[in-house]
């Protein structure tokens, strides 16, 4: 069973400024709470048991507004206390995890899957990594997933319209297979570009929204309300 996630919250959130100020976006409030909440319920009600918060714009906001725990499940923090790319910040985060498989999300990203099943379909091919793909109508602002039956084979950049599978922003990572590079990295360049003939893709059509925008940001206030 899946019991440890990491939730990436280290950004600094430059498109949302309009609406977030100096607030990291994971905090930006969202129809009466925090977004982070809303992911961190996602996970425990999952089955998640440990939090792992990787962070560095303002830390110590995260910290004195979640605190150790949530909802009875223990939060760690991984404090990114020089660059350290994604790459770097998903390395640091794994050293307080004890499990050999982890769920990396990120802290401005909600994806309605059920994380079981993407573990275990992760486990069943005894994936180095998997990688949970959403189906859009306009993948024009985030770019494709390129596949060829059940194989990633590239990802296409943005701009270009139309219909396709993006990346959902929610990973399972096998530390026991992974080596990453001992400096900082970022993870899409080292990771996902060099290794994604190895990525078992999990294919869903669930709800997905990115706050990193004030559009996208709004609409998230309107489907997170009451």
């Amino acid at each position: 069973m899946l019991t440890e996630s990491i939730i990436l919250a280290g950004g600094l959130g430059t498109r949302l400024k309009s609406v977030s100020g100096e607030i990291p976006k994971p905090l930006v409030d969202v129809s009466g709470k925090p977004f982070i909440y809303y992911i961190m319920d996602n996970l425990l009600n999952q089955g998640i048991s440990h939090i792992i918060i990787a962070v560095s714009y303002k830390a110590d906001l995260f910290i004195s507004e979640i605190g150790n725990e949530y909802r009875g499940v223990k939060v760690s923090y991984s404090i990114e206390e020089s660059p350290l790319g994604t790459g770097g910040a998903i390395k640091q985060a794994m050293s307080l995890s004890s499990s050999s498989d982890i769920l990396i999300v990120n802290g401005d990203t909600y994806l309605e899957i059920d994380f079981q099943e993407f573990f275990k379909s992760h486990k069943k091919l005894n994936a180095i990594m998997s990688m949970a793909l959403v189906n859009m109508e306009d993948v024009s602002r985030y770019g494709s997933v390129k596949l060829h039956g059940e194989k990633i084979i590239g990802f296409s950049e943005k701009g270009a319209s139309g219909g396709g599978y993006i990346n959902g922003g929610a990973y399972l990572l096998s530390s026991v297979h992974l080596d990453f590079p001992d400096q900082a990295f970022s993870f899409e360049d080292v990771v996902l570009k060099e290794l994604f003939s190895e990525i078992n893709p999990f294919l869903c059509e669930s709800y997905f929204i990115d706050i990193g925008i004030p559009s996208d940001y709004y609409r998230a206030c309107e489907t997170f309300k009451g």
